[in-house]
């Protein structure tokens, strides 16, 4: 009973963490123009902060991989999270643009450890059978601090987005230092490569479905905004709020699917996921009440977060050879996947929303089809 709930306190710690970093990142775009207006710079210059952070992030994920399963993971969490915490506060106080680029650049670098390690972790203290819910309860964690961040960009002054998520780090910093238990390097043999992590035959599906997924997903959610504005005729604060309930329903969604794919299985929430998302888009398309689309909002949120975390829990399933490459990997596949489906959706939505968002929607019902033939436990024996 002790053990259980000293793993329960280990995973608050990682949570905590998770909670500072993720929550000034999807807040950014709205502070583009606060931005823009202190350094008398146009918005376009200064959307420059979310590109300096994402593409060092996604490339660093990959870093990890390799320095996470040969030093402590411990030390790896008290220097990035003693860095981010230097480099968000340097972010805050900067006096020139060009400063907040540099240090959100680094900022970028150190974040992209966060969540690699910490699933790793997750996936060395929880058995298997109860890693659905501590990933969910991660998972969740982070899209809660996600939408927190958006709510209180909208009332605090920009260097606050910076300043707070310093100040919460800096507590989850002293608390991992003095309470986070020292990990041992437990797999002192051969370590896999990406390289043979990707294209082996167990897990090139599952990538494969990540990389699909992730695509159409993001593709989706980055222009809901425009498709709300364009197609709907509604304003800035129905959209923000309507947003807001897909922020709440990954909530929700981490919760449920983490706990529910221990009980019933995670191909059998990847399934769920991908269908419920389906049938979330479908509505986009055949519906115009305000009270419709909100309620798809919310069916969205919460089936891509079932998908994510069904698939990212197979991850941690991984042997401990591999477990830390195959999570880092995760992170740089969806990086790369998303934003790629940000672009390409964009060509697509601007000739017409109504087919894209159908297309999707019958994409992502064969992938709930498809699941479990290719994700099935039987063919995963690299999962033992």
């Amino acid at each position: 009973m002790r053990k259980i709930a000293y793993k329960n306190i280990y995973l608050g710690l990682l949570c905590l963490e998770a909670f500072a970093v993720i929550m000034n990142v999807a807040a950014m775009s709205g502070l583009v123009p606060a931005i823009a207006t202190t350094f008398h710079i146009s918005n376009f210059t200064a959307g420059k902060i979310i590109v300096v952070y994402m593409i060092p992030y996604g490339i660093s994920a990959l870093f990890y991989g390799y320095i996470g399963d040969r030093v402590s993971k411990k030390a790896v969490k008290v220097t990035c999270s003693l860095a981010f915490v230097i480099f968000s506060i340097l972010c805050g106080l900067a006096i020139s643009f060009k400063a907040i680029i540099i240090f959100r650049g680094l900022s970028g670098v150190v974040a992209a450890s966060t969540i690699p390690i910490s699933l790793t972790l997750i996936g060395d203290m929880f058995p298997k059978e109860e890693r659905g819910r501590a990933v969910g309860i991660f998972l969740s964690t982070t899209y809660f601090s996600t939408v927190s961040g958006v709510f209180l960009s909208g009332i605090l002054n920009w260097r606050w987005m910076f300043l707070l998520p310093a100040l919460v780090g800096l507590v989850a910093w002293g608390l991992i230092f003095f309470f986070l238990p020292d990990s041992e390097i437990t797999y002192k043999g051969e370590r896999e490569t990406y390289w043979k992590i990707l294209f082996s035959k167990e897990g090139i599906m599952v990538y494969c479905y990540i990389i699909l997924t992730s695509f159409m997903m993001n593709g989706i959610y980055s222009w809901l905004g425009v498709f709300l504005y364009q197609e709907h005729q509604m304003g800035q604060f129905q959209i923000s709020t309507l947003l807001t309930l897909t922020g709440i329903g990954s909530v929700f969604g981490g919760l449920i699917g983490g706990i529910l794919s221990d009980k019933w299985g995670k191909v059998t929430m990847v399934i769920s996921g991908s269908f419920l998302t389906a049938a979330a888009v479908h509505i986009f398309t055949s519906q115009i009440l305000f009270i419709s689309i909100a309620v798809a909002l919310l069916i969205y949120g919460i089936g891509r977060t079932i998908n994510h975390g069904s698939l990212v829990t197979m991850l941690t399933d991984f042997p401990t050879e591999s477990r830390s490459k195959a999570v880092s990997l995760n992170s740089f596949i969806r990086f790369i996947s998303g934003g790629m489906g940000t672009i390409i959706t964009g060509v697509f939505v601007r000739e017409d929303f109504q087919s894209t968002f159908t297309i999707y929607a019958i994409i992502l019902i064969l992938c709930s089809a498809v699941a479990y033939p290719i994700l099935t436990p039987k063919r995963m024996l690299m999962l033992k």
